[in-house]
């Protein structure tokens, strides 16, 4: 990760994210553990070269955490759904392996891993999420 990213992340980090954060932990309706691995999320591939830097504070949110706070509150919607929530997601893990695997629910652990791509199909990644999660739950 080149400097000029690492400071495109900690400004994220400290500007942004607070209220993605927010409002993750709100759709959750409880202390839900969210690891981010920050150092994945800007690139398309591993060796990608590109400079998107000038696109984190726009498409990181779209492509990972507003995704992810609106499958949340789809789910947790009414009572039934906040409860099978907390029970069955102990953690959130928000990542790029540049695999592009989706959505994974593995032993409490709700892996969202995504490519740095497709900014504007926030819906699509949503849904993604809902569909693993209502199988599961």
């Amino acid at each position: 990760m080149s400097l000029a990213e690492k400071r495109a992340i900690k400004s994220f980090q400290e500007n942004i994210y607070p209220d993605l954060e927010k409002k993750i932990l709100d759709a959750a309706g409880y202390d839900l553990e969210i690891e981010v691995n920050w150092d994945t999320l800007g690139k398309f591939s591993a060796d990608d070269k590109t400079d998107y830097t000038k696109l984190y504070d726009s498409n990181l949110p779209k492509i990972y955490f507003e995704p992810v706070a609106l499958a949340i509150a789809d789910i947790a919607q009414d009572d039934m759904g906040k409860e099978a929530i907390k029970e069955t997601v102990k953690k959130l893990v928000i990542t790029n392996t540049y695999k592009g695997t989706g959505a994974i629910l593995e032993d409490g652990v709700l892996t969202f891993d995504y490519r740095f791509a497709n900014a504007n199909e926030v819906d699509a990644r949503k849904q993604m999420i809902v569909k693993v999660l209502e199988k599961a739950l």
